[in-house]
C-alpha cells in the first residue's frame, strides 16, 4: 500500500490532533473523503457550477447540498394573493434540473393578510394563527415555516407541468444560451 506524508505547520498541529481525536483509527479515510469533496466541488467551478445548500422542510426543515448552477428564478402568486411560490432551478453537472420551491403566504410580499382588514378581524387573526401553525407570535415569526420543497427532474421537460409556462421558458433559454444578453455599452 502507497505511504503519503502530509507536512502539517506548527501552528496547525491542535487542529490536526482534534481531528485525530475524532476520526479515531479512520483519520486516512477522513483526510481522503474531505480531499474527494474538495477535487469534485472544484471540478465544476469553471463552468459556473457550484456548491449549493438548500432548506427543505415544511415544519422542520433540514438542508440539502448538491453541486449546481442557477438558471433561472422567480416568483409567482395563486389567483387570490394567499400563497405565493418561489423557484429556482439548478441544473446539475450530471444533467439533471433541480427545482427548489418555497411556499409563502400572500402578506409576505403584499404586506398584508389574504382577507381585507375591513369587515372579519375575528376571521383575520386566525388567518395569522393558521400561517403560523398555531403558534404564538413569538415562535420565530421572522422566519415563517413554510414548505421548502426540492424536486429533482432527468430533463428540464419532465418539470414542465410542475413549474409555471414563463419559468419553465426561462429555463429553456438558459440552456441554450438565450438568457444572458451580452449589452455593448
Amino acid at each position: 500500500m502507497p505511504n503519503k506524508s502530509i507536512y502539517v505547520p506548527e501552528s496547525e498541529l491542535p487542529i490536526f490532533e482534534r481531528a485525530e481525536q475524532i476520526a479515531g483509527d479512520s483519520l486516512s479515510s477522513t483526510i481522503l473523503q474531505s480531499l474527494r469533496d474538495f477535487v469534485k466541488a472544484h471540478e465544476h467551478t469553471p463552468h459556473g457550477f457550484g456548491e449549493v445548500t438548500l432548506k427543505i422542510g415544511k415544519k422542520v426543515h433540514a438542508h440539502k447540498r448538491f453541486v449546481g448552477r442557477l438558471l433561472a428564478k422567480g416568483h409567482f402568486g395563486d389567483e387570490d394573493d394567499r400563497y405565493y411560490e418561489l423557484f429556482e432551478v439548478y441544473q446539475t453537472p450530471g444533467g439533471k434540473i433541480a427545482l427548489y420551491v418555497r411556499k409563502m403566504p400572500g402578506w409576505w410580499f403584499t404586506g398584508r393578510v389574504p382577507h381585507t382588514w375591513a369587515g372579519d378581524w375575528a376571521g383575520t387573526w386566525l388567518d395569522w394563527f393558521d400561517y403560523f401553525d398555531g403558534g404564538s407570535a413569538y415562535d420565530e415569526w421572522w422566519d415563517w415555516r413554510g414548505e421548502y420543497d426540492l424536486e429533482v427532474y432527468d430533463s428540464v421537460e419532465s418539470m414542465e407541468t410542475r413549474a409555471p409556462q414563463e419559468l419553465y421558458n426561462a429555463v429553456k433559454a438558459s440552456l441554450n444560451n438565450e438568457a444572458e444578453e451580452i449589452l455593448d455599452i
